[in-house]
């Protein structure tokens, strides 16, 4: 997850467009794909703090 977010942040996304990333395949694949927000958050958190 730290790979794909860094890797995001490095191509200008931003915390929002990351969530709704994680949002849309939440509603394809199910909830289990939600549990990967809280490491991109803490990712986030750590590299633009």
């Amino acid at each position: 997850m730290d790979a794909y977010t860094s890797a995001c942040i490095s191509e200008g996304a931003d915390e929002e467009q990351m969530m709704e990333a994680v949002h849309v395949a939440a509603a394809i694949k199910g909830g289990a794909t939600l549990v990967n927000a809280v490491p991109m958050m803490n990712t986030i958190k750590a590299k633009l703090m």
